[in-house]
């Protein structure tokens, strides 16, 4: 992966999280990134506290007001997973913003092969 694609991704993640827990008393503000690897395949999962957010095509919106200018950074950390043959789900549970990334063994070469790692979620698995 391009160091710039390593860095927007993440850049994107940290940003959008240390942005949501802005709005929380400060005991609250908690910001989980895990990252690991098994067998070649990497996950990286992210959470944060979050307010109630609306989801279109699998995407949190924007909660600001002007909305023609945001929402850009969870396009593209979208767009960088699937880019490197990785999946991507978004999704709220409880009061918790909720990133989980799969980057598949073998990317780019044709011979993806799902696997089970452990802390991931039912929609990592590849659809052939």
């Amino acid at each position: 992966m391009k160091s710039s694609d390593l860095l927007s991704l993440f850049g994107n993640i940290l940003d959008n999280a240390i942005e949501a827990v802005q709005n929380f008393p400060t005991e609250k503000r908690t910001i989980s990134l895990r990252i690991g690897e098994r067998n070649g395949s990497i996950f990286i999962h992210a959470e944060n506290p979050c307010g109630e957010l609306c989801f279109r095509d699998g995407l949190p919106q924007t909660t600001k007001a002007d909305k023609a200018y945001h929402g850009f950074g969870v396009r593209s950390i979208r767009y960088i997973v699937k880019k490197y043959g990785g999946e991507v789900s978004m999704y709220t549970e409880g009061r918790k913003f909720h990133v989980d990334i799969l980057f598949y063994s073998g990317a780019g070469d044709g011979k993806q092969e799902a696997r089970a790692v452990p802390g991931s979620h039912a929609f990592l698995s590849h659809k052939k």
